[in-house]
């Protein structure tokens, strides 16, 4: 991970030249008015992109439509490193005029917490929102078809991210390091993860790969030690790398697909149950209970609760009926309620007369010499 941190962070402190365009200062935004469209002699005349300059952006910026100088001009680009390291930077509202998002054109937006993307926007280049550390969300238009390099790398309040159909790759380290990242649907228009997509995703819990997932690069889930749940769509196992995922938590299948998943190299190492014809909301609680294990007096059992719980909650009441262990998370709330009032250090399920202290109908109970005893010392 700390070589491809490195990696990354050479790439994005790249300084790109502006190829020479005069800038123009108008109401606080810095435009290259007129541009060449790359690698090509076709020349924009009428048209704006939006670009840096001697002073920082800050604060809520809004970008105009249409910019007045010596003419109209449309603005139709956001430029390379236009935005980059703005930390002071809070807001963008990007207009229905822009079609393109550079190279690295927000990365380094420390307080960044909102930004509006036009469906009028098609692509979104390498590294574009890299490191904007406080953005909590963000939702992608359906004229986007890929996730390039590192685009939203190392964002760790990102919790989730909506992707539309009609992205069909996700690049390199696209959302590695997004920290706070719990969960992640793939469209059935993704056809492809690149090295170390979601590498690093230490709060991802729940991953659900569409049927058209064909390809994957190396390491895509490495790293991702919280992942308990992955819903696999697909009939028939992919070859993935070995380091794929470094946590083998609950497959979920299709039915009648689990023997040849069981055979499968890198898969075989997961839990196998056929059940991914089910909600996958569903699914993803039932593991998260499930992953509750052995009550204890901890920040870490208290943290798998709450998951659980939150979960639980989220879903509609028709989905909350399907969950079938629901009484293991009322027992383990209740136990964990009961150590914060006695101190007591762990718990399990009560499943014989040996001495100890047990679970039994969400109630702590107290076995000695076969007797049994509530917190108090009563006999039961």
């Amino acid at each position: 991970m700390k070589k491809s941190k490195k990696f990354l962070m050479l790439m994005l402190t790249s300084v790109l030249s502006v190829a020479g365009y005069a800038q123009t200062k108008i109401d606080g935004i810095y435009y290259n008015l007129g541009y060449y469209i790359d690698n090509t002699l076709s020349y924009n005349a009428t048209e704006a992109e939006v670009t840096y300059g001697e002073t920082k952006y800050s604060g809520d910026v809004v970008i105009p439509e249409k910019v007045d100088y010596d003419k109209d001009y449309t603005v139709t680009r956001i430029g390379s490193q236009a935005f980059w390291a703005c930390k002071d930077l809070n807001s963008v509202t990007i207009p229905n005029t822009v079609t393109s998002i550079r190279f690295s054109a927000f990365s380094g937006c420390w307080n960044l917490t909102s930004v509006i993307v036009p469906n009028s926007v098609t692509s979104i280049e390498t590294a574009a929102f890299s490191m904007c550390t406080n953005l909590p969300s963000i939702t992608l238009p359906n004229s986007i078809t890929s996730i390039e390099e590192g685009t939203f790398f190392n964002c760790q309040k990102l919790t989730s991210i909506a992707l539309p159909n009609s992205v069909t790759s996700i690049g390199k380290q696209a959302f590695s390091c997004c920290t706070s990242l719990t969960s992640i649907t793939l469209p059935n228009s993704v056809t492809s993860l690149g090295e170390m997509a979601f590498e690093a995703c230490e709060a991802l819990k729940s991953v659900v790969l569409s049927e058209s997932l064909t390809s994957f690069d190396k390491g895509t889930f490495k790293n991702c030690n919280s992942l308990v749940t992955v819903i696999n769509l697909s009939k028939t196992p992919r070859n993935i790398p070995d380091d794929t995922f470094t946590t083998y938590g609950t497959l979920h299948v299709l039915p009648g697909c689990k023997a040849a998943y069981e055979a499968a190299d890198v898969w075989k190492n997961f839990t196998i149950v056929e059940d991914a014809d089910q909600p996958a909301e569903v699914i993803t609680v039932n593991d998260l209970i499930a992953a509750i294990g052995k009550v204890e007096n901890t920040e870490g059992s208290k943290a798998k609760i709450t998951a659980a719980r939150s979960a639980y909650d989220a879903l509609t009441k028709e989905q909350q009926a399907l969950v079938k262990n629901l009484s293991i998370l009322v027992d383990a709330e209740n136990a964990y309620k009961q150590f914060e009032a006695t101190a007591i250090a762990n718990i399990e399920a009560k499943d014989s007369n040996k001495d100890g202290k047990y679970l039994e109908n969400g109630k702590i109970v107290i076995v000695k010499n076969g007797k049994n005893y509530n917190l108090n010392g009563q006999a039961k």
